[in-house]
């Protein structure tokens, strides 16, 4: 489980302000609640406002564990950089890059950490045939995939 700290970071690294405001000590006056007010900017480039509360919860040893009472914040939980594999990159490019990629609709069959092999279904109007060819990918060192067709049939 995570610590107070470590839950305020990953809010931190997205929100444009985060402000600590109330800290409510339980009973046993080691727990506590801390809310949080933090801004963000949305999708549309409107700005956001949200209050969220951490749970702490003090061990013994000084140790803590925190979570996020009732919900996540919006921004964590409907991050728009949510990872994605290599193969929806690819499939992705292969998209917005049509006349720069052999084909459409890359499905991948083997997708190793940065490169992988993909079987591309290609339709020709002029033959109306579909052909289907295997492609290696990869990225360089500046993060752009790279292609080579290693089999056609």
């Amino acid at each position: 489980m995570a610590t107070f700290q470590e839950l305020l970071k990953q809010l931190q690294k997205k929100a444009v302000r985060v402000f600590l405001l109330d800290k409510h000590y339980e009973v046993n006056k080691k727990d506590y609640y801390q809310a949080i007010r933090y801004y963000w900017v949305d999708e549309n480039g409107i700005l956001r406002s949200e209050a969220v509360i951490i749970h702490v919860l003090v061990k013994d040893d000084g140790t803590e564990e925190a979570y996020w009472k009732d919900r996540v914040p919006t921004i964590l939980a409907t991050s728009t950089t949510s990872p994605t594999s290599f193969a929806d990159e690819v499939e992705e490019y292969a998209k917005k890059n049509v006349s720069n990629f052999v084909g459409l609709n890359p499905i991948a069959v083997n997708d190793a950490k940065k490169r992988g092999l993909f079987e591309v279904f290609i339709y020709n109007p002029s033959t109306d045939q579909v052909e289907k060819k295997t492609v290696y990918v990869w990225k360089n060192k500046e993060g752009q995939l790279m292609y080579k067709v290693v089999k056609q049939s």
